[in-house]
């Protein structure tokens, strides 16, 4: 499955024997999950805490990871990092994703993210 961000180009596949390097910003994400509790979707306009329940890493630093970890893989380029860094001169694309909705549902997480290029 293409992921819809690169569907949009905003990563695109290299090109034969071209080495890219890309950024990713750190991912932004709502107010209610920087803090740690777990919210679940009862309804359309109810969502209730889970007693006991905490994210364990902060919520927009591991998504960011794992969307890097996710792109180096599937890009088949290790050239894909966290932005802004140093002694890096030249970036070739950049990509930052903020997400305005992180909602469970039963057994299924929605996202409604939006990308910058």
């Amino acid at each position: 499955m293409v992921p819809r961000i690169l569907k949009k180009g905003c990563l695109n596949l290299k090109k034969k024997n071209e080495v890219l390097i890309r950024g990713l910003k750190q991912i932004e994400v709502p107010a209610y999950l920087m803090s740690s509790p777990i919210y679940i979707k009862r309804s359309s306009y109810h969502l209730e805490k889970l007693d006991g329940a905490n994210w364990v890493n902060s919520m927009d630093e591991r998504l960011t990871s794992i969307l890097i970890a996710y792109l180096q893989k599937y890009m088949d380029n290790p050239n894909i990092y966290l932005y802004p860094w140093s002694g890096v001169a030249h970036i070739d694309k950049k990509l930052s994703l903020t997400i305005n909705d992180f909602i469970a549902s039963k057994f299924s997480v929605f996202l409604s993210p939006v990308t910058e290029c």
